[in-house]
């Protein structure tokens, strides 16, 4: 592209510019290719970020030897992009090929030594060797901005555990699939860490996990504000609850709930907790539903909660079984904190709906799953909601006919609905609403499809 004249844009306008279009990798490509100064800048961004995700193939290719060949590998070596490489992500299916048999093993170290502005390191293939990070786990210590680390410990060979564990000064620890080897330095670490450390997330198969190994963390974990813990059926809700309730300084929670008949004796107060993340599998009944909603009760009751967030992790095929009693707890005891309601596969009902929204009024983000024909209903009960910018609504039992919104629609119901309402996602899509001005200056609301954000289909459940 060329310009009739030399464009000097100021470059802390270009980076902020550019910091909103991180996304949109094509945008920030077709900037670099402006000018000069607009190439600076997109770089920027564009090399930010460097992820190797390898989707799964049904067939090894044996002529596909050197990833760092070409890509985006490639270019953030060289000289005058690895400096501005912050956060290097490995996941995905790399190929479970020995690493002598290719070039990935050897040349991933050497390019982490030229990333030396590295604050960010994930590490969690969903498919690999067992020897393809060997040579990384020695350099982690050395990356002296390292401040975010998330692994999945199922990479980490007993060998390496030790090597692993001794990295200082990070703020967020993130451990996959934790193992016996890892968890048995888990202490230790966190005592190292004890002064930095922040959040610490224990994710997906956790069932190393015992109650000893949370007794012994403990003591280290004063500081932390966010934890996550994943699935281990080795602990009770007696032992998690009085793990959470010796962090006394636990802001954001995020658990694996699964049903168990005995009665919690112990109902934590957590009183700084202000975001609660529950996930669970299907629940189809009424006694399950009504026990998922009494567990979640006794977790926040003395919490001032601003953001609680329900996920079902299996798709939801069963009956819809009304999630109204939570509905009732939010209203009456977290109606002046509550900011975001995020229970995208749980259904409730229009009474409990309504008495939601008319406690609940400084609501900025919404979203459960209601009968179909009730969708229509919603912005004269959301109309109280003067704060409202995104609804997400899963509308169940709803004819095949009547699936379907016209641009006109929703630009009409988003018109009807709360003043702030901006983004609308109903039956499968997604709207982006705004106000137009025509060459008339006469204005009108627009509603147009806005692009559905896609998980990549081997890192489902992926979420660092």
């Amino acid at each position: 592209m060329s310009l009739p004249h030399r464009i000097y844009v100021i470059h802390d306008v270009l980076a902020t510019i550019f910091d909103i279009l991180e996304d949109d990798r094509v945008s920030l490509y077709c900037c670099s290719l402006v000018c000069h100064e607009f190439s600076n800048a997109a770089s920027r961004v564009l090399y930010r970020r460097v992820t190797w995700s390898p989707a799964p193939q049904s067939t090894l290719d044996l002529r596909r030897k050197n990833e760092f060949a070409d890509g985006i590998l490639y270019a953030a070596c060289l000289p005058h992009n690895a400096d501005k490489v912050l956060h290097l992500e490995i996941s995905g299916c790399l190929s479970p090929r020995p690493a002598s048999l290719g070039t990935f093993a050897t040349h991933l170290p050497t390019a982490i030594r030229l990333w030396r502005n590295l604050n960010t390191i994930v590490l969690a293939p969903k498919q690999y060797h067992k020897d393809v990070f060997i040579g990384v786990f020695p350099l982690l210590r050395s990356c002296a901005f390292l401040r975010s680390l998330t692994i999945n410990a199922s990479c980490i060979t007993d060998d390496y555990a030790p090597v692993v564990a001794t990295v200082e000064d990070l703020e967020c620890l993130s451990i996959l699939n934790p193992t016996r080897a890892i968890l048995q330095l888990l202490p230790d670490w966190l005592g190292i860490l004890s002064r930095t450390l922040r959040r610490l997330s224990l994710r997906d198969n956790c069932g190393s996990v015992t109650p000893g190994v949370l007794r012994s963390c403990v003591p280290h974990l004063t500081q932390i504000q966010a934890l996550a813990l994943g699935l281990s059926y080795s602990l009770g809700n007696d032992d998690v609850f009085a793990f959470v309730q010796g962090l006394p300084n636990l802001k954001d929670l995020d658990l694996r709930y699964y049903l168990q008949f005995r009665t919690p004796s112990i109902a934590p107060r957590l009183h700084h907790l202000r975001t609660l993340v529950v996930r669970h599998n299907t629940v189809d009944t009424v006694e399950d539903v009504a026990y998922l909603c009494k567990w979640i009760r006794r977790i926040v009751t003395h919490a001032r909660l601003a953001e609680i967030r329900l996920i079902c992790e299996e798709e939801n095929s069963g009956a819809s079984v009304k999630f109204d009693g939570l509905l009732a707890h939010l209203s009456q005891i977290h109606a002046q904190t509550l900011r975001v309601v995020r229970l995208d596969a749980a259904f409730v009902g229009m009474a409990a709906l309504r008495a939601l929204c008319a406690t609940c009024v400084e609501l900025e983000e919404l979203a459960v799953a209601i009968s179909g024909n009730a969708v229509t209903e919603l912005p004269e009960i959301l109309s109280s909601l003067g704060e409202l910018r995104t609804l997400r609504v899963e509308a169940r039992n709803v004819e095949r006919g009547h699936r379907l919104m016209s641009k006109e629609k929703v630009a009409e119901f988003m018109v009807r609905g709360p003043p702030q309402l901006r983004r609308l996602s109903v039956y499968g899509k997604i709207w982006q609403g705004r106000w137009v001005c025509d060459d008339k200056h006469e204005t009108a609301f627009v509603a147009e499809e806005a692009e559905k954000w896609q998980v990549r289909s081997w890192e489902q459940g992926y979420n660092p």
